[in-house]
């Protein structure tokens, strides 16, 4: 979000913040509220990082402050086997109030955000997965190609893109293709099967192929064992049914994470092997 916009929405949305007699805040600490809107869960390492800002202890001053005044939650990971882990920010009643109040929010995703404290390891390890694959291309094409990125809080109520509901959309430039991710789970293997032949009906049958370019569709994987059952019926399914204008690429979250998003981490999946 750039800066004209963020400084409009304040701007319109200032007195309805007064009617709801929330705690003031600064602007910086609103970009926050919308980071975390964005994707759910964020470190600090993280959120300094989005802001551009040099100071770690004025991050902290912030964050601190946002949770002391109930706009965010803090989550500390104590099942890591990897000491001084960072916490996790997640919007609380107040940041959820503030949201509601905001231009980029869609309103039906917000009932999401009250579920929050309960939220699963997992679900919040996928969470900062995806903001850290954000960083990592925002690094290398964010200004030289201009980057869109989309997660699921921001997808239209009425977009082509809501049906199949992704994990996170992008793509490296205005008029470019799309790229589509998902994350799958360790299991159970029906699901991931499932989600598998959704994606190859929605891009072959469905609306998306009328208005938009053939997309790359990116599977990233828990582990190696997944990643080869996923290339397998990938390769099994779009034989079987002639397809051959998709092209998919797989991954696992260890590779991205040692790597990240923009090494030498994907593989294609060859359909005509």
């Amino acid at each position: 979000m750039n800066k004209e916009k963020k400084n409009s929405y304040y701007k319109k949305n200032e007195s309805l913040n007064k009617k709801m007699k929330l705690p003031t805040i600064t602007n910086t600490q609103k970009t926050i509220l919308y980071l975390l809107y964005k994707f759910r869960f964020l470190n600090r390492i993280q959120i300094q990082t989005l802001l551009n800002h040099k100071t770690y202890n004025r991050i902290n001053a912030w964050l601190k402050d946002l949770t002391d005044k109930g706009y965010t939650g803090r989550k500390l990971d104590t099942t890591s086997k990897i000491n001084n882990q960072p916490a996790v920010y997640y919007l609380k009643t107040n940041g959820m109030k503030f949201i509601k109040t905001q231009d980029y929010a869609e309103q039906a995703y917000i009932t999401k955000l009250y579920q929050e404290d309960t939220r699963s390891t997992k679900f919040i390890e996928n969470c900062v997965l995806i903001a850290d694959i954000y960083i990592n291309l925002l690094k290398k094409y964010g200004t030289k190609e201009g980057l869109t990125f989309y997660t699921r809080s921001e997808y239209s109520l009425d977009g082509i893109i809501k049906e199949i509901f992704p994990f996170f959309v992008f793509r490296k430039g205005k008029t470019k293709p799309y790229l589509i991710a998902e994350i799958f789970p360790e299991k159970p293997r029906f699901f991931i099967l499932n989600r598998i032949n959704q994606y190859i009906t929605f891009f072959t049958k469905g609306d998306w192929i009328k208005q938009e370019q053939i997309p790359t569709i990116l599977f990233i994987c828990p582990n190696n064992e997944i990643e080869e059952y996923v290339t397998k019926k990938v390769k099994l399914i779009c034989r079987n049914e002639q397809i051959e204008n998709l092209t998919f690429q797989t991954t696992t979250k260890e590779q991205i994470k040692q790597l990240g998003a923009t090494g030498d981490v994907w593989s294609e999946v060859e359909i005509d092997e």
